[in-house]
């Protein structure tokens, strides 16, 4: 490069330049509705936002991210919890260049464009560590210390179902992981979700093979990292 700054860490990593955007805290995303699930705990949260947010849960109680959908000039991020709505805080990141951004004070680093892709004066995503969380019951140190409000990315598992039947009827669910983490260790449960319900009508025999479709219960998470919460209230 012939113009710009550059800063590296000790081992020789890029981490601010002006040609880097950085992910920024853009704020909490707030309480919309509750998701119309028949079984287990789905909650909506919104934050208004351009750009797709980084996700990150706090909470006391067991927890992953369902999903995350575009909604007028925000997005809805969806989360499956054993607890109750005002239980979690939902933490937003997200990278843009921001034009005319003048904090008056500090160090702002500009792109060629004139936006500034850096300044002294953001809440920048701190990860404090990367985990690997356990599969479905166990718990492990995720190693992180220090933490005052631990907060992670938690996703879901996905394609984990089962199928139960009433004998005129039957239902499909799906079988999320959840993740509790605390300041020294990660612990997973499993939350079932309702998906649909739907009669044998019409079908004249069961339509599905359960024995196909049964939940498994060893599916782990990708690896996640891990923030301090604390870092942006």
């Amino acid at each position: 490069m012939t113009y710009g700054a550059r800063f590296e860490n000790d081992l020789g990593l890029l981490v601010i330049s002006d040609e880097r955007l950085i992910e920024t805290f853009i704020g909490k995303a707030a309480y919309s509705s509750t998701a119309p699930r028949k079984m287990g705990r789905v909650f909506r949260y919104y934050i208004a936002s351009s750009l797709r947010p980084m996700v990150f849960l706090h909470s006391l109680n067991y927890c992953s991210v369902l999903s995350i959908v575009r909604s007028g000039s925000g997005w809805l991020i969806e989360v499956v919890t054993n607890g109750s709505a005002g239980s979690i805080t939902v933490y937003c990141f997200a990278s843009k260049a921001q034009a005319g951004y003048d904090s008056g004070y500090g160090m702002n680093i500009y792109d060629p464009s004139g936006n500034v892709v850096f300044s002294s004066n953001w809440k920048i995503l701190n990860v404090r560590g990367i985990s690997q969380p356990p599969q479905n019951g166990g718990s492990s140190s995720h190693g992180v210390s220090g933490l005052v409000k631990p907060a992670s990315m938690c996703p879901c598992n996905s394609g984990v179902s089962a199928i139960t039947s009433s004998g005129t009827s039957y239902a499909e669910w799906d079988d999320r992981d959840v993740f509790l983490v605390t300041q020294s260790s990660i612990t997973t449960a499993r939350v079932r979700i309702h998906v649909y319900t739907d009669s044998y009508s019409g079908y004249g025999s069961d339509p599905y093979d359960y024995g196909d479709r049964q939940s498994v219960n060893n599916v782990s998470a990708s690896p996640f990292p891990i923030i301090d919460a604390a870092q942006y209230d």
